[in-house]
């Protein structure tokens, strides 16, 4: 009886070894099953997450670019602003030659009136 109740224990011991395989093998299929379904689900969420990080790099782009054309500006605006007061200067220059001349020219004209009309012809 005893060799009986060792093949009865034995077969058991095989059966619930084999039991425990087909459940390792069946967890393992649904863990496989779950991380296929968790993949397929992180697709989407990884292209959108491509997408941000894109739209970030792009943004900081622009705002590089707009810092670089600020710069630009203001340089610009510093050049416009001394050429204008260079040229007001110049303008300031001309307008006090123009009012020196005119000054010379009045005095010119007046002495040639004064010389055409000579002293002979003063009581005239």
């Amino acid at each position: 009886m005893t060799d009986s109740a060792d093949n009865d224990t034995a077969h058991a011991k095989g059966r619930l070894e084999g039991a425990e395989s087909s459940d390792l093998k069946g967890a393992a299929d649904r863990l496989q099953g779950a991380l296929g379904d968790l993949e397929r689900a992180l697709d989407p969420l990884l292209g959108k997450l491509e997408q941000l990080e894109k739209q970030v790099e792009d943004d900081k782009s622009f705002s590089e670019d707009r810092a670089r054309l600020a710069g630009e500006l203001d340089e610009l605006t510093a050049k416009h602003a001394a050429r204008d007061a260079e040229i007001k200067a110049r303008e300031d220059e001309l307008k006090a030659l123009s009012t020196e001349t005119m000054r010379e020219l009045d005095a010119a004209i007046s002495q040639m009136r004064h010389a055409l009309d000579g002293p002979g012809d003063a009581g005239r």
